[in-house]
């Protein structure tokens, strides 16, 4: 087997971000999956790339679980959550850090499960799981 270098924005993942960044709610991908599954065609929007590149650049269990769905929830938080959570305040209130352990755990878990659903989904997919 011989190993071809590939440029890192060629690389699917990075595409797929690329497109959630410009058209998050544009079909970036259809998948049809053939006769065995009636001739459907499979359509999966951006949203989970961004987190799954995250998940593989940035996570870290070193804070545990709740630690790495905090992350997450935080990293990914709209300008809203930010506002609530206190994230980009000097000096957050308690009132901030009461929002952000429930609000950007709940949030990251949502999405980090979501992501590796779809992830394991696409290997299913593949076969390879």
């Amino acid at each position: 087997m011989r190993h071809v270098p590939v440029e890192p924005s060629k690389l699917a993942l990075q595409r797929l971000y690329q497109w959630e960044a410009t058209a998050p709610s544009q079909v970036v991908l259809t998948q049809p999956m053939g006769a065995a599954h009636g001739g459907e065609v499979r359509e999966r929007g951006g949203e989970a790339a961004p987190v799954l590149l995250w998940l593989r650049r940035e996570a870290t269990l070193a804070k545990g679980l709740r630690g790495l769905y905090c992350d997450a929830g935080s990293e990914f938080a709209s300008a809203e959550q930010r506002d609530a959570w206190g994230l980009d305040a000097e000096k957050p209130t308690a009132e901030h850090l009461a929002a952000r352990r429930d609000g950007a755990y709940a949030h990251g878990r949502r999405m980090v499960l979501a992501a590796a659903a779809v992830w394991e989904q696409v290997m299913r997919e593949r076969g390879t799981r």
